[in-house]
C-alpha cells in the first residue's frame, strides 16, 4: 500500500509545476490518494489482514498528514502568503553591513548612510 500510494508522487509533481495554483491542485489530488490509502487500511482492517492497532496507527498518521496538508494549502492562499507574495530581502550597502557585523560606526572616508 505504501510504495502504492500516489499521494507524495502529486506533491512532487505540483511543485514542479511553476505556479502556485497548480501547486494546490495538486495537493487536493494528494489528499485524494490519501483518502484512497485510508479506504484500503479499511478494507485490509476489515478482512484481518491488519491488526486493530497497526490499523489505528497507519490511519491517524494519514489522518495527520490530511491535516498538515489542508493546514499548508490554507496558507498559501491567505492574503499576503504564499509564493507569488514573497517579500523581496533588504539589500544593504556595504558600509551599513560593516556596522551591522562590527557594530562599529563607518569609517570617517565612508559616504554617509542614505537616509530612508
Amino acid at each position: 500500500m505504501i510504495r502504492q500510494n500516489r499521494s507524495w508522487r502529486n506533491i512532487a509533481e505540483g511543485f514542479g509545476r511553476g505556479t502556485q495554483g497548480e501547486f494546490i491542485q495538486f495537493l487536493g489530488y494528494a489528499i485524494g490518494s490519501l483518502n484512497e490509502t485510508q479506504s484500503h487500511l479499511a478494507a485490509a482492517y476489515d478482512r484481518a489482514f491488519l491488526a486493530k492497532d497497526t490499523f489505528g496507527e497507519l490511519f491517524g498518521e494519514a489522518t495527520e498528514i490530511r491535516k498538515m496538508t489542508v493546514s499548508f494549502i490554507v496558507s498559501m492562499v491567505m492574503d499576503g502568503s504564499g509564493v507569488k507574495n514573497v517579500r523581496k530581502p533588504r539589500s544593504y550597502d556595504v558600509w551599513e553591513l560593516y556596522e551591522r557585523l562590527t557594530g562599529k560606526p563607518r569609517p570617517a572616508h565612508a559616504p554617509p548612510a542614505e537616509a530612508g
